[in-house]
């Protein structure tokens, strides 16, 4: 327990033996629930997941230098909304296969740090690899996002290459709230018109959109 405490849960093999678990310990301990096997290697303190249980023992089970990375670093920023998908992890070291529920990623080099005790790709980094894997309105989404939640700049983002840069280049980041505003922001940038001010305060109120 106090080696999991830090790591959502989560503990390796090599950690276990260190503590003086050896491999019969730990066939008792998956056996009666204390431990549970979430890969090769890699196992659960317990019988409940924490909320980022899966994507350090994601990150655990591929080795060293890796980062969760792509759409599953667009989540944990809150860049995308959850979804149902294989963990994305990048990793510049060795050369890992996919495993159940995770999907690799390979790069030269690796641009990440420690976020809610996971580690993941910067907020450019994950905007520069959806570049490449998302489709055009979650790239434009997570873009507005990390600028509104000031993740990163406008400069920043209009200097990466691709669809990312485009969508820093083609309008101010606006806040909204739920699908339909982002759609309806659409329409309207679509159609030319006048950028409206997003969930904006009149009086006691706040509403959803407001044009000068």
């Amino acid at each position: 327990m106090e080696l999991a405490a830090g790591s959502h849960g989560v503990v390796t093999g090599g950690e276990l033996a260190r503590a003086g678990i050896g491999r019969r310990a730990v066939a008792r301990r998956l056996g009666d629930g204390r431990l549970r096997r979430l890969h090769r290697g890699v196992f659960l303190v317990g019988p409940l997941l924490g909320a980022r249980t899966l994507e350090v023992a994601a990150v655990l089970a591929v080795g060293r230098d890796a980062a969760i990375s792509h759409r599953s670093a667009a989540e944990l920023w809150e860049l995308l909304p959850p979804s149902e998908h294989p963990i994305d992890v990048t990793v510049t070291e060795g050369h890992p296969h996919d495993r159940r529920g995770i999907r690799i990623h390979r790069s030269r080099s690796l641009l990440h740090s420690l976020h809610d005790g996971v580690w993941v790709t910067t907020p450019l980094r994950t905007l520069e690899d959806l570049t490449v894997t998302a489709t055009r309105s979650d790239i434009e989404r997570a873009v507005e996002e990390a600028q509104v939640r000031r993740l990163v700049t406008r400069g920043e983002v209009e200097r990466l290459r691709g669809r990312a840069g485009a969508a820093a280049r083609g309008h101010e980041p606006s806040l909204t709230r739920s699908e339909a505003e982002r759609r309806l922001l659409r329409l309207v940038r679509a159609a030319d018109l006048p950028a409206p001010h997003t969930n904006a305060r009149i009086g006691p109120f706040e509403v959803d959109f407001l044009s000068a």
